[in-house]
């Protein structure tokens, strides 16, 4: 695997096009990397989940529509990809999902078919095999979107929505040898989807979803111990939302985020601040019409969200810094477009997006994490010189030493959009930008076996 420097250069001045948006924020002493090899599922995935035991080990499951539905769930442990158990450990699968618990056991939770119905069903790896937890197919009818969480004590419990039900949603728990209902079947008012459900910290567990019974809007509920309850006003959205994440601050206040369709189906973050639901930050403010939006908040109980787009949309990760959102790192780092984006965090706050790649329209998963260099005096000097930065039409790129070879050079915006790739042979090059609009770009630059980036002023 390359390995990826940055190198730090003094900006005289920054000039963001001729559009009238906020300056992009771009953390210049870390980058984006890929962890492992990039697209290393077998084909065509979906249902992405990853999650990060406590000894800083990632974990991801997902569904492989190549390879007839079968779950996967793999770790990354001495710098390769690695099974859980056996590949395919139930025959065909649907919404699965991935939770570890307090011992970071992992277990998923997921549809089967059963006698031609999709039942939800619970499994744990018990260090050898894959073994069901509690009864196969224990939902009572078809069931689709169900999320695994663990309370405080350490037991399980699963939310989905389903077809016996009229498709509301409902909650149940394991007792140590069944599954029962959290309060009645059926909780929310009316058919329901995009569900996500999460404990608080005071070991409440709340649902999201966007609700039909008010609009397709955004609804939140909880349990209080006894019965399930609106958390502020149901419907609260301005209107219909999709790909729902909930998450919590370390206060136990509730966030959600979702594509919010007031504002192109770009990302909206909202938090209860204990009497109503609120903005964080400007509603929509992906600006990319993202596919679906992750939600988790960092060491410094900093909300994150991760997202990618359509078929030309690339991966970003963005955090609210109390005032504005930011990225974290460059935006659009991923190799390609992406979707179906997952974050999580490591214990020592190292953030991890999953999701699926669509490099050459291969669909296969990625896991990329943010790599922060705590001491910058370890890096390298770049082997190679830029002159004149900034730069009014033409730039050369030189290696003096000749030790490397420079094998490629790419024109990057500061919202991802690649503007060119150049295939480097001369050991002292010409590069013609005269046509580019005045402001600041990111200039990759590959070697046989590492690559740099340097911002790049246009002026």
């Amino acid at each position: 695997m390359k390995r990826i420097f940055v190198c730090l250069v003094l900006i005289i001045s920054i000039q963001l096009f001729s559009q009238n948006i906020e300056p992009i924020h771009v953390l210049s002493d870390s980058v984006w990397q890929v962890v492992g090899i990039p697209r290393f599922s077998q084909g065509l995935v979906y249902w992405i989940n990853i999650s990060v035991s406590s000894q800083g080990i990632p974990y991801v499951a997902y569904t492989d529509l190549d390879d007839s539905f079968i779950p996967n769930v793999l770790k990354y442990e001495n710098n390769i990809w690695e099974n859980v158990g056996t590949p395919g450990f139930v025959p065909l699968v649907l919404d699965i999902n991935l939770a570890l618990n307090q011992s970071d056991q992992p277990y998923v939770a997921f549809e089967e078919l059963i006698n031609d119905t999709l039942k939800v069903s619970v499994m744990n790896f018990n260090g050898t095999n894959w073994e069901y937890c509690g009864p196969r197919g224990f939902s009572p009818g078809s069931a689709s979107d169900v999320k695994i969480a663990f309370d405080q004590t350490g037991t399980p419990y699963v939310a989905y929505y389903n077809k016996h039900q009229v498709w509301k949603a409902s909650v149940m728990k394991f007792n140590g040898i069944d599954w029962e209902f959290v309060g009645n079947q059926g909780i929310s008012e009316s058919m329901i989807m995009h569900l996500d459900f999460a404990f608080s910290p005071s070991n409440e567990p709340y649902i999201a979803y966007h609700d039909e019974a008010y609009g397709t809007r955004e609804s939140v509920m909880k349990f209080d111990g006894n019965n399930w309850s609106y958390v502020g006003p149901p419907g609260f959205s301005t209107s219909s939302t999709g790909g729902t994440s909930l998450a919590f601050n370390q206060i136990g206040q509730p966030y959600v985020a979702f594509n919010d369709a007031t504002f192109g189906w770009n990302g909206t973050v909202m938090m209860f601040n204990g009497n109503e639901w609120i903005y964080i930050g400007q509603p929509g403010f992906t600006n990319t019409g993202s596919y679906n939006v992750s939600l988790a908040f960092g060491p410094e109980n900093e909300p994150y969200v991760a997202f990618g787009g359509d078929f030309t949309q690339r991966e970003s990760v963005m955090k609210f810094n109390g005032t504005n959102w930011i990225y974290k790192g460059n935006p659009a780092f991923s190799p390609s477009a992406a979707n179906l984006s997952e974050i999580a965090f490591s214990p020592s706050g190292q953030p991890y997006v999953a999701f699926r790649d669509y490099l050459d329209y291969s669909g296969k998963i990625t896991v990329m994490n943010y790599d922060i260099y705590t001491n910058k005096t370890t890096l390298h000097t770049p082997p190679f010189i830029i002159y004149p930065n900034p730069v009014r039409s033409r730039m050369i790129i030189e290696m003096p030493n000749k030790t490397s070879k420079l094998s490629k050079v790419s024109f990057i915006t500061l919202t991802g959009q690649y503007l060119f790739d150049n295939e480097l042979n001369d050991c002292k090059t010409l590069i013609d930008i005269e046509s580019l609009p005045n402001g600041m770009y990111i200039l990759s630059i590959s070697t046989d076996d590492e690559v740099f980036l340097q911002k790049i002023v246009k002026e």
